[in-house]
């Protein structure tokens, strides 16, 4: 039997000439860990370390017993034999292919060494040992054997196209170029070579940051003074260049840019953050023109931002523009404007491309700018090159989504990410701040950890994120780093204290706090200049995640970060304050020691919702969280951020002793819990401030007034007025006006419920008119309220011009709860004046604002309401669902009345079905929860107790008469 072992390329056995089944990975891995040591043995330890690494089985020489029975059915039980503690592959080594290539090149035989290689190893295996151990190895072994080979041959077409794509596939290999570049000039291509250097030192400065090494250097000077010979003296004859770099793979997107710059003049430059392409898309611009540029298309580095590399004076890159297109070097003008001059005339009436990548600026630039309009100029920076009298300018951003999933896919193989979750995938982009260097690096490390998911690559970036953005010599931190360096001593310092901004934009203002400095705004500007910021909307500026990320790891030592935040931090209490004393005459205003920030109700609107983010993310310091939740409570309530709130207050509790601020803070965290529909936790806030409250009677009654709302909601009525009653008096006593207008307001309401709506409106008439005299904030809430009323006492048009006010009321003072109780009132005015139209308009504006706000009690009554629209409109299928949906919400919020509600709204339904036994449940079951709680009526005059036992005399006669 005559068994042959292939791992270069697939993994397989022949047998007899006739290739052998290995089914599954894992098997052809074991194929492959026992191929590389054929004839000797390997233990069932290194055996499962090399094919399971770190996720061993519970079993080992059980799983491993496994795999080698059918390793056996496969090839043959002679073939695998059992050794003391392991198994041998019993095979000559000259019949496995690498062990044969390993031979040949011990022996000194490159060429046929080479020959066996068919492939990259073990493509069909999947193992960390053999990814980052043993094929590194061989790919060695073989780069070192062409190369050999190369420096003893000469150069024929075939092995310069071989050198050209190894150093496609290796480009950072300096020694596959220095063969390449050799074996071209030796060919009588020295131009070419001359022309490819540039490539190369561009390509090598972009993904390492640093100049090419010292033999390559002088390859150059060679290079350089052979063609000087070559062309003598005599007349100029002008050379037709072709140096444009190999496209990047993977080219995805930017389909707008391109349009832009394709579709440009004769000047076009691109800027942007370091790793964003600018690169890969000049180059890829650059060969959609080509065609319209017949006489030659040049590309030079100019090295404006490489580690170690000063950037290339434009009098030398003048010169060599000069040699590619034809001028000998003893011909080349020694003063920069004549060198400018002579290009120019070589250029005159000729149509050529050229780009000049990695500029440091203008300065550098404009001496290397042609003539003449049939020329074409592309500029790439990571500054914004404003100086220059551009046709066009793209500004590069990072990848859409989309276009950066494609852009990871493609690098690292669809048949690799084929069964992962497209969720993972955009994750894993986001985590790369879809920048191209970034996706680039984390899709060459998965491809090179063979044993890794797409999911354990987004678990170490979402660790490390930084430290895991490095393949070999590339890093996106070094790339970010090197744009750091170039600053000055002041622009790094800010650049580091803006990194401890911890909004996820800012303003000069609060910038100025930060640095501590007049000249903020120079600084930001000059950072968005050089693209460590962006300018997202007009005067707010942000960092890139990865850059922002790299400005907190280098300021994380700064001596002055301690005092800059506390800057910061007094910045933004001071503002709070400000702010909320401006739209809410009742708060008082606390300076912290800072000129005024803000001076208008308009101007404190505009400054909350654009610094909103940050109050909320600043570092949780006692005074400083306690001061911003009493200066953003009613700011936040408004706009209905009940769970902020939440965050904010107890976060404030964490690190507060004094009991009154305590008692207060309890007051609040309450209230916002009672907004959430979360009444069991409210009713413990506002026990625990009771508790706490002791000779602060402004607290008893705030309290109390809390827990009485609490009691009402959970139709507790009695109990609500008992607490509610008390906390009157108490409010009376100590002139508290918010808390007088509260309870007014909550027993009116309780009085609602029991259906005595001529004393409900009385209550509320009695609020309205205080706070009307005071101009407070509740007139909204009030004049809903009163609307409400109204429309139980049979009185819909009076209704609607109350809740239009109590709308208009809302809307001016972006009052988003009370534009919600206004909108589902006037949805259900409208339907019971029968305009169902106007009404589901509303009613859709209602759900839309409560979903938004996320007030269960709220959604709760939009799903009733609805479910009453619907069956009014004929659809009486819908309206059960609706119905349920209220029921279910009425059900978590141990609201008893809104289920009788909900159960009745539904029963409604399945009699106009003709489903009379559900319907006389439902019915049944809501006359029982009326009953049990004590009450007649309810919010809808369609639940009541006398209507309910109407509506079971009717179903019960319309059964009788189905049945006959």
């Amino acid at each position: 039997m005559v068994i042959d072992v292939r791992v270069f390329g697939a993994v397989r056995v022949v047998v007899d000439g006739v290739p052998a089944e290995l089914r599954g990975w894992r098997l052809r891995t074991v194929v492959a860990v026992l191929a590389l040591s054929a004839g000797e043995q390997v233990s069932v330890e290194a055996l499962a370390e090399r094919v399971w690494g770190a996720e061993l089985p519970e079993r080992v020489p059980q799983s491993v017993h496994t795999l080698i029975a059918r390793l056996r059915s496969a090839v043959g039980a002679d073939v695998v034999r059992t050794a003391a503690g392991g198994y041998v592959l019993a095979v000559p080594a000259e019949q496995v292919d690498v062990l044969r290539f390993e031979r040949l090149l011990r022996d000194g035989d490159d060429a046929g060494a080479l020959r066996v290689w068919t492939g990259q190893p073990f493509v069909d295996a999947r193992s960390e040992w053999l990814t980052s151990t043993v094929v590194p190895r061989l790919e060695e072994l073989r780069l070192a054997a062409v190369e050999r080979r190369a420096d003893a041959v000469e150069p024929s077409s075939g092995l310069l196209a071989e050198l050209r794509e190894l150093a496609a596939q290796h480009p950072l290999r300096e020694s596959l170029w220095i063969r390449l570049l050799r074996g071209l000039a030796r060919s009588g291509r020295s131009a070419e070579a001359l022309g490819l250097y540039d490539v190369v030192r561009a390509r090598i400065a972009d993904e390492l940051g640093v100049g090419v090494g010292a033999e390559l250097r002088a390859l150059h000077a060679e290079l350089l003074g052979s063609d000087a010979k070559l062309h003598g003296s005599g007349e100029i004859e002008p050379g037709t260049p072709r140096s444009l770099p190999v496209e990047v793979p993977g080219f995805v997107g930017r389909e707008g840019e391109l349009a832009a710059l394709t579709g440009a003049g004769a000047l076009a430059a691109i800027d942007g953050m370091a790793g964003v392409g600018k690169t890969a898309l000049a180059v890829h611009v650059a060969h959609r023109l080509a065609a319209r540029y017949p006489d030659g298309q040049v590309f030079i580095d100019l090295h404006g931002h490489t580690d170690g590399v000063a950037a290339v004076p434009p009098g030398e890159v003048l010169g060599r523009l000069l040699q590619a297109f034809g001028v000998p070097l003893e011909r080349t003008p020694e003063n920069v404007d004549d060198r400018a001059g002579l290009l120019r005339s070589v250029l005159a009436g000729r149509r050529v491309l050229i780009v000049l990548d990695n500029a440091s600026g203008e300065d550098q630039v404009r001496p290397l700018l042609p003539g003449t309009a049939g020329c074409g100029v592309l500029v790439t920076s990571r500054h914004r090159l404003s100086g220059l009298d551009l046709d066009v300018t793209v500004s590069l951003d990072t990848l859409s989504q989309s276009d950066a999933v494609e852009l990871f896919t493609r690098v690292v193989g669809r048949d690799r990410v084929a069964t992962t979750a497209p969720g993972v995938l955009a994750e894993v982009v986001e985590q790369c701040g879809r920048l191209p260097l970034a996706i680039r690096i984390s899709a060459a490390r998965l491809r090179t950890h063979a044993s890794w998911r797409p999911e354990d690559l987004l678990e170490r970036l979402q660790e490390h994120r930084l430290s895991e953005l490095a393949s070999g010599p590339r890093s996106v931190a070094a790339a970010i780093g090197l744009s750091y360096r170039e600053l000055d001593a002041p622009l790094r310092r800010a650049y580091r204290l803006l990194g401890l901004h911890p909004g996820g934009d800012f303003g000069t203002a609060s910038a100025a706090a930060l640095l501590d400095s007049a000249d903020a705004g120079r600084c930001l500007e000059r950072l968005l200049e050089v693209h460590l910021l962006h300018e997202p909307s007009p005067g707010r500026y942000q960092f890139h995640d990865l850059v922002r990320e790299h400005a907190i790891r280098v300021g994380s030592e700064d001596k002055d970060r301690r005092t800059a935040l506390a800057r910061l931090v007094a910045y933004y209490c001071q503002g709070a304050s400000e702010a909320a004393a401006q739209l809410y005459p009742q708060v008082a205003e606390v300076s912290h020691g800072l000129a005024p920030i803000i001076g208008t109700a308009e101007a404190a609107q505009a400054w909350l919702q654009a610094e909103l983010p940050t109050l909320l993310q600043l570092p949780t310091e006692a005074e400083c969280t306690v001061h911003l939740s009493g200066s953003l409570y009613l700011y936040l309530r408004t706009l209905g951020r009940s769970t902020a709130l939440e965050d904010l207050h107890r976060r404030a509790l964490a690190v507060t002793k004094d009991s009154e601020t305590r008692t207060d803070l309890l007051l609040r965290l309450g209230e916002c819990l009672r907004l959430q529909g979360s009444y069991a936790a409210a009713t413990a806030a506002f026990d625990e401030a009771l508790a706490g409250a002791g000779d602060y009677s402004q607290g008893e009654a705030q309290a109390r007034r809390g827990l009485g709302i609490v009691l009402a909601l959970r139709d507790r009525n009695d109990a609500a007025l008992a607490e509610l009653e008390i906390a009157l008096r108490l409010a009376w006593a100590s002139g508290d006006r918010d808390c007088q207008l509260d309870v007014l307001n909550a027993i009116g309401w309780i009085h609602t419920k029991r259906g005595d709506t001529t004393a409900a409106l009385d209550y509320t008439q009695q609020a309205l008119a205080i706070a009307q005299s005071v101009g407070h904030r509740m007139v909204g809430k009030l004049l809903a309220g009163i609307a409400h009323d109204h429309l139980l006492l049979g009185k819909p048009h009076v209704a609607l011009e109350f809740y239009e006010e109590a709308l208009e009321h809302a809307r001016a003072r972006g009052n988003r709860h009370n534009e919600l109780r206004s909108v589902d009132g006037m949805a259900e005015v409208y339907r019971q004046l029968g305009d169902l139209t106007r009404a589901m308009a509303y009613r859709e504006q209602s759900m839309a604002l409560a979903t938004e706000l996320d007030s269960r009690n709220w959604q709760l009554e939009a799903h009733q309401g609805l479910g009453r629209l619907q069956l009014a409109l004929g659809d009486a299928d819908a309206a059960v669902v609706a119905h349920e949906r209220a029921l279910e919400l009425a059900t978590a919020l141990y609201q008893p009345v809104d289920q009788a509600r909900a159960h009745d709204g539904r029963a409604d339904a399945y009699a106009v079905l003709g489903r009379y036994h559900e319907a006389r449940h439902g019915w049944q079951h809501a006359l029982a929860i009326l009953q049990a709680v004590g009450v007649e009526t309810t919010d809808e005059p369609e639940t009541g107790v006398l209507a309910l036992q109407a509506k079971l005399g009717y179903v019960i006669e319309e059964a009788s008469n189905q049945a006959l």
